[in-house]
């Protein structure tokens, strides 16, 4: 399985009371118009495109199709790279365009490209016993998925839900919290 995705933050505990630490990963979440599976992920192209000293990004996302498209629309594209305007003249022009239509070849090179497989908040549960590490993805129920699970105080907040949703009670533990 591959986990690169939108993470924010980490926190550890003992989430299913084993007497070893468990980490829940604050991501992106599901409720969001980027959609990241293990077949389609979502990208992202870093660079900068139109050499002016500033970095843009542009997001890509699967369609219905699964086809990949960017999500940035052409109003929003053009105040960042004016050739863009003379590139697509008309908002039909720029439509349905792929990245490798959009930026030319020498951009593509150039461009920092990275990819998101998912975009669930999930609990990695420490399997290996005594010592050892075994991690086991395990995807948060769908309240954990509804927004981005971020900052200093939502991962308590998570873990709590996951303690009482899986294990119907709250364990004793100390948490430490750090924010990516």
């Amino acid at each position: 399985m591959k986990t690169n995705g939108w993470w924010n933050c980490i926190t550890a505990g003992d989430a299913d009371g084993d007497g070893d630490l468990d980490l829940i990963v604050g991501n992106l979440g599901l409720n969001s118009r980027i959609r990241a599976t293990q077949t389609t992920p979502a990208e992202i192209y870093v660079g900068d495109f139109d050499h002016n000293g500033t970095v843009e990004q542009i997001i890509n996302c699967a369609d219905e199709t699964g086809e990949l498209y960017p999500m940035v629309l052409k109003n929003d594209l053009q105040k960042e790279m004016p050739t863009i305007k003379k590139k697509f003249v008309k908002f039909g022009d720029y439509a349905g365009k792929k990245i490798n239509e959009i930026l030319d070849e020498d951009q593509l090179k150039q461009a920092v490209v990275k990819q998101s497989f998912m975009g669930e908040t999930v609990l990695l549960r420490n399997d290996g016993g005594k010592g050892n590490l075994k991690l086991v993805v395990q995807s948060l129920p769908m309240a954990a998925q509804l927004s981005p699970v971020c900052g200093p105080y939502l991962p308590i907040m998570i873990m709590m839900v996951v303690w009482i949703l899986f294990w119907g009670k709250l364990p004793r533990c100390t948490t430490r919290i750090r924010s990516l």
